[in-house]
């Protein structure tokens, strides 16, 4: 008598039914698991963004501006809370919110130091200020708070506060509200 080794086909069907249901079981798990690192990502670039932004107008003694700009021919930051943009880091020569790469008029040319892409998709970046400035000696004018809030992932929502003496910290999850929703 002869003897195989081997699967009949009811037992790879059998095993393939219950992969199915186990992948079935684990995706939104994974799902979530990629927003949560996405999320941990992008606050963790825009705390070092501020803080990178701190420190270059302290060493260089010049004023930095944080803003998004849509067009950078005419270099124009967008004054809205909602920043849909590219936002850019540059040194601002006249302190007019604006990124002049080639100021012919007044000969004062600002330094494009850092650019950074849009949030894209329905993930949304919301601050309380149009624009950051920090000045020599690593101050700001005005505290502000940078909030992004991803899509059916709330608990993934980040916001990074700037104080006025320039300290830029992670908020309490207590602190982190989306415009469309409220958080706990």
């Amino acid at each position: 008598m002869r003897r195989f080794h081997g699967f009949t086909l009811v037992e790879l069907l059998i095993c393939l039914g219950i992969g199915a249901i186990l992948m079935t079981l684990a995706v939104p798990s994974f799902n979530e698991l990629i927003h949560k690192t996405k999320a941990y990502e992008l606050r963790q670039s825009l705390f070092h963004m501020m803080q990178f932004s701190r420190q270059a107008a302290i060493n260089q003694d010049r004023t930095i501006t944080i803003c998004q700009i849509k067009d950078l021919k005419t270099g124009q930051c967008i004054m809205d809370t909602h920043w849909q943009y590219p936002y850019y880091i540059f040194f601002d020569a006249n302190g007019d919110q604006m990124l002049n790469l080639d100021d012919k008029k007044n000969k004062q040319v600002d330094t494009l130091l850092r650019q950074y892409p849009a949030v894209t998709g329905t993930e949304s970046l919301y601050t309380t200020r149009k624009y950051f400035t920090f000045s020599p000696p690593g101050t700001t004018r005005h505290s502000g708070s940078l909030t992004y809030c991803p899509p059916n992932y709330h608990s993934s929502a980040s916001r990074i506060v700037v104080m006025r003496s320039g300290r830029v910290r992670y908020a309490r999850t207590s602190e982190i509200k989306c415009p469309e929703q409220k958080l706990s």
